[in-house]
């Protein structure tokens, strides 16, 4: 059997996308279920994990089209745009900004709020501001503070009146950007974030939101109109559902995007463990149990379910993480993983950014994942 195909029987399915991303310099081939184009490098995403898991099951147009795939293609440049915007963002930011809003972050983050405003005036540019760096240094990963961007904003930082302490301003240096270049990408579509918020669901009014708030859902209500502009279905499966769900629903509909805390994004260094067993000739990876980091309030990250398994009473659930690159030259580099059916059921949220659905067994009205218009062949086992 070809190590590109994917298996499937009663108990068990696996199907993953082919390794790399469609040659974008090749003709699009038409709508069909499969991207015939040669595959070539699909790099690692930068904060844009959605839209490189999306991309896995879309239909990618690029370059000229005909008539009749025009619409796509510009839905596709305009996402496209959205995504090197943030892409660029991220790596504009303080690297500081991205530590203290995930895992391990906390005492960091705990420490910033009490440094105020005065403070970093009194500071800045004598022996105290040393002092000051060296304490984030040992409550960071070291050199992340001595970064010139670092050190830029905290002087905008001292110059400003309306925030008080410095976590919160690192805190919602993202949230402001990131809020813009959405906002940006939605009145292209003719949708100001006050049409798109719905303040009966949320019950909040909109300008009684801070701009961690709306930056936070606006980021949720572009994943979902973009699914929508993509065509995707929303999936049949939820959490509440047996094990033999999720297989069906792969097996008929494709690999499942879904969203939360989900992925390497909540595990520490070293916790990554390769498993014995390869699966057409993929290694599988999972991480060792006990090792998951406090996650609460954090945002979520976005995978790709391409498989799942009912071993007895358990279940596991096989998962493309898109923060890994993936290279047709070297198929291990695209990283697959493995968790219990348990722990996704636990930390997936519904297509709304609603989390811990599960444990509190409230059943979302919105689904939990979308199936793409384009999915491999199954072949079976």
């Amino acid at each position: 059997m070809a190590a590109s195909a994917a298996l499937v029987n009663c108990n068990f399915v696996f199907n993953p996308p082919p390794v790399g991303k469609p040659d974008p310099s090749l003709p699009f081939p038409g709508e069909g279920v499969l991207d015939t184009r040669r595959r070539v490098v699909r790099k690692a995403s930068h904060g844009t994990c959605w839209k490189t898991v999306y991309d896995m099951i879309r239909h990618r147009y690029k370059g000229p089209v005909p008539v009749d795939q025009l619409e796509g293609r510009i839905i596709e440049m305009r996402a496209s745009k959205c995504r090197k915007k943030i892409t660029q963002m991220f790596r504009n930011l303080p690297r500081i900004c991205g530590y203290i809003n995930s895992p391990g972050g906390e005492g960091l983050r705990a420490f910033l709020s009490s440094v105020f405003l005065e403070q970093v005036r009194t500071h800045l540019g004598t022996s105290g501001e040393v002092e000051f760096l060296t304490r984030i240094k040992n409550l960071s990963t070291g050199e992340i503070v001595f970064e010139e961007n670092f050190l830029k904003e905290m002087r905008s930082f001292s110059k400003q009146t309306t925030i008080q302490n410095l976590g919160e301003y690192l805190s919602t240096l993202s949230a402001r950007k990131k809020y813009e270049i959405n906002k940006d990408f939605l009145e292209e579509f003719e949708i100001t974030p006050e049409r798109a918020y719905d303040e009966d669901f949320w019950g909040e009014a909109w300008e009684d939101l801070n701009i961690e708030k709306k930056s936070n859902f606006l980021d949720k209500f572009v994943l979902t109109y973009t699914a929508d502009l993509f065509k995707f279905t929303i999936s049949r499966w939820t959490p509440f559902n047996k094990i033999d769900v999720l297989i069906s629903e792969i097996r008929r509909n494709g690999p499942l995007a879904v969203g939360g805390h989900i992925g390497s994004s909540y595990y520490p260094p070293g916790s990554m463990q390769a498993m014995a067993r390869k699966i057409n000739e993929r290694t599988i990876y999972y991480f060792r149990k006990g090792t998951m980091q406090e996650v609460e309030g954090l945002a979520g990250h976005q995978v790709l379910i391409v498989g799942a398994e009912r071993k007895g009473s358990k279940g596991y659930v096989f998962f493309i993480d898109p923060n890994y690159p993936s290279d047709p030259a070297d198929p291990s580099s695209e990283k697959i993983f493995c968790i219990s059916y348990r722990n996704l059921r636990k930390h997936v949220f519904d297509t709304r950014g609603g989390t811990g659905t599960f444990d509190f067994e409230v059943r979302s009205p919105f689904g939990y994942g979308y199936h793409g218009p384009v999915r491999p062949p199954l072949e079976l086992e």
